[in-house]
């Protein structure tokens, strides 16, 4: 998918998948990026100490990667321009997009 914009996996990062929760937030936490996680713990964090500043939740349970891609791909203009737009925590599931902030 070719969409403009740059993204880094942990496996990317100097600690890998090693990383933690609380050193993404702290370490990648800006109003440039954006969290992708479907791990609950960031919204619990957003929640509670505002950060990370920009989240997207998510919540498809388990897909095989072709099926996650055609999600993102299907809604990625919306989730783009919507984070561009001031929302600070979205959530996408199987079936839509939530701007819960």
């Amino acid at each position: 998918m070719q969409s403009g914009v740059d993204a880094i996996h942990t496996l990317d990062l100097p600690k890998s998948n090693l990383t933690s929760d609380l050193e993404l937030i702290e370490e990648y936490s800006s109003s440039t990026v954006v969290i992708v996680s479907k791990d609950k713990d960031f919204p619990h964090q957003r929640i509670i100490r505002g950060k990370p500043e920009m989240l997207l939740w998510i919540t498809t349970g388990n897909l095989v990667n072709q099926e996650l891609l055609e999600l993102f791909e299907k809604n990625f203009d919306y989730i783009n321009s919507s984070f561009h737009g001031g929302s600070k925590f979205i959530e996408m599931d199987n079936v839509s997009v939530i701007i819960h902030e």
